[in-house]
């Protein structure tokens, strides 16, 4: 076969495998916003579980601690794989907006989700459905964050704000919606200048806090026990020199590791 045409028969190919994954994508998150609007409309396609979950972002991937419980979102839709069951939380009543980022709070069986507006919309995580929140947490600091994550021995949900290069800490169960004290979304304290920091990641047993310095490419752990308004290290872990442009960490309490992903996709767990 001539070249050129081997050349443009693959191009083609690539072009049409490309607009048949986009038009399945589109399907999918259609699919989502329809979930459960009375009209029949309550099942979202299986093979969309797979596509949703490739073109993910990093943050919006996330497994537990104990590795029980594993979660994603993608646009609007939120799936939540435990005990061998897939739940699935979409809809007009979740008022999801494109979720960035979640957390997964095993011991009050909630789910966190971060959307685009800077909200931060709790979920019952043994639920499935066009479900309203539970809570929402509203708040001008919000604004621009890229993580969060629940230190439920402190009854604490933190964000992390890569664009402001900040922590903040707010109540576990703090509620715009909510009433009396519960009502307030106060901030209990904001940690700045967090430069070069990329990711972050929790581990509640030991009640320490990972953050991921690309810029000296290392990982800094800090007591949550002693946290003010900075961040000092306790102790450092050096990356792998071969590891490249890495982007999320994520701790195991099972494994008692941290796995760092990088841009490609890769992984590489280092003990804590």
């Amino acid at each position: 076969m001539n070249l050129k045409i081997l050349i443009s028969f693959i191009l083609m190919s690539h072009t049409v495998f490309t607009f048949a994954s986009d038009v399945q994508l589109d399907l999918c998150i259609k699919g989502g916003e329809e979930f459960g609007n009375g009209l029949g409309r309550d099942e979202i396609p299986s093979d969309c579980y797979d596509l949703l979950k490739k073109t993910a972002g990093l943050e919006a991937i996330k497994t537990s601690a104990s590795g029980k419980v594993f979660a994603f979102g993608h646009n609007n839709i939120v799936f939540n794989k435990q005990d061998g069951i897939v739940r699935t939380i979409a809809g007009s009543n979740t008022q999801l907006g494109e979720v960035i980022a979640l957390a997964i709070d095993e011991s009050n069986h909630e789910i966190a989700v971060l959307d685009e507006r800077g909200n931060v919309l709790i979920f019952p995580s043994r639920m499935s459905g066009n479900i309203a929140p539970y809570r929402i947490l509203k708040h001008k600091d919000l604004h621009g964050a890229s993580d969060l994550m629940i230190n439920a021995k402190k009854n604490e949900l933190i964000v992390f704000n890569n664009s402001k290069q900040s922590l903040i800490f707010f109540p576990r169960l703090a509620n715009n919606h909510g009433r009396g004290k519960k009502k307030a979304p106060s901030v209990l304290r904001v940690v700045r200048n967090l430069v070069g920091i990329e990711s972050v990641t929790l581990d509640e047993a030991h009640q320490e806090l990972f953050t991921l310095d690309t810029f000296k490419n290392r990982i800094n752990v800090v007591s949550l026990d002693n946290v003010s308004d900075s961040l000092a290290s306790v102790r450092s872990i050096a990356l792998p020199t071969s590891f490249k442009n890495a982007r999320k960490i994520e701790y195991s309490i099972g494994k008692d590791q941290i796995t760092v992903t990088n841009a490609a996709g890769e992984t590489v767990a280092i003990s804590r």
